[in-house]
């Protein structure tokens, strides 16, 4: 009883996309393409694409999920670089198509949650930068052979007890270190102001 019920609410959640494709979606662009980045050596298969009644190229992306999250979002970022540098191939490397125009939506669908529905973000550019800030990361980890194993672990109280006073932190230390904190989250929220202008916030 309970598979048959769990049967049900798929296909109810597939009527649903395709309920919802019918009133958002102009055309399907392609669906389980494959695509490649020889530059950051990364692949991957992308679920579909469509361009949706209002013009835009989205990427779509189903997940198993009950909801969308941030790096689902990333990774369909990563799709859309390698899609667009590269157009999508078959399994066999034949590629079929370059896009037309540049994919401006993302589009996630989590079909593990009790309704389907689509969640979006359309700051490509930025959620771009992430997926390569990423893979960055991952290949700096790989060159250096970081392992949990090999890293040194210090107690808290150790450090401090060896450190040159004792461990006590002066107050010009503290401004020094907020005032640096201040700046790092100005760079990364691409804010102009200066670091006076962010200690109230």
């Amino acid at each position: 009883m309970k598979m048959e019920n769990d049967k049900d609410k798929k296909e109810k959640k597939v009527n649903d996309f395709i309920e919802w494709a019918k009133l958002n979606v102009k055309k399907f662009l392609w669906s389980e393409i494959n695509c490649f980045d020889e530059t950051n050596f990364v692949g991957g298969v992308i679920d579909a694409g469509a361009e949706l009644n209002d013009g835009t190229f989205a990427v779509i992306d189903f997940k198993s999920a009950k909801e969308a999250y941030f790096n689902h979002f990333v990774q369909c970022a990563g799709y859309d670089l390698q899609l667009s540098k590269n157009g999508g191939h078959t399994t066999g490397g034949e590629k079929i198509f370059i896009l037309e125009k540049p994919i401006t939506k993302y589009l996630v669908f989590p079909f593990g949650g009790k309704e389907l529905r689509a969640w979006e973000m359309t700051d490509t550019k930025q959620l771009k930068r992430a997926f390569e800030a990423l893979v960055a990361v991952y290949r700096v980890k790989g060159l250096l052979g970081y392992k949990s194993s090999q890293v040194q672990v210090v107690p808290v109280f150790q450090a401090a007890q060896e450190s040159p006073n004792g461990g006590q932190v002066s107050e010009e230390q503290r401004q020094a270190v907020a005032a640096r904190m201040r700046a790092d989250r100005a760079r990364a929220l691409g804010d102009k102001r200066s670091t006076a202008e962010l200690k109230a916030t």
